[in-house]
């Protein structure tokens, strides 16, 4: 606020502007106003790198997702990365939320694709190797949310329970 009411593309420490911040923990049309505002959704943050998108993605914002998922083509989103070579699935997978990872999987995000080999912010135990979605899930004990959002979209339960 400092910077004055112009400066929505402002990014602190970690790269986050106040439309990044929105997208984790604001409304639909907080997101509305501030791309009225003229704020760039396609800024990234610094280590991530990851669009206001992969933070309401990340937080399980449905509200902010959907007003931010109409701004990217789908087969645009469905290549988005982050700096671990994760797609927003993963994010929703490390996340847990039911609800975004249906939402993803109705997008024909791939549950199969895998990752990079990263030690950038990755869950705690992970080692230096290559993940699906479905391994992040489980991993994050997040594989019934996950499960349940396979089934629900038709796709097969990869028994990541086990």
């Amino acid at each position: 606020m400092c910077l004055g009411l112009d400066q929505w593309d402002s990014q602190d420490g970690a790269g986050w502007t106040v439309l990044h911040r929105a997208s984790a923990f604001g409304q639909g049309s907080d997101i509305e106003k501030l791309l009225n505002l003229r704020a760039n959704s396609k800024l990234i943050t610094y280590t991530l790198k990851w669009l206001p998108i992969s933070c309401a993605v990340a937080f399980g914002n449905e509200s902010t997702f959907a007003t931010l998922v109409g701004l990217i083509q789908p087969q645009h989103l469905r290549k988005l990365k982050d700096s671990r070579g994760w797609t927003l699935l993963h994010i929703a997978a490390e996340n847990g939320s039911e609800a975004m990872i249906t939402r993803l999987l109705l997008l024909k995000f791939d549950p199969f694709a895998k990752s990079n080999k990263s030690t950038i912010c990755v869950p705690k135990g992970l080692p230096f190797e290559e993940f699906t979605p479905g391994e992040i899930a489980k991993f994050c004990n997040n594989h019934v949310a996950y499960d349940r959002a396979m089934k629900n979209t038709g796709h097969p339960i990869m028994s990541s329970a086990n």
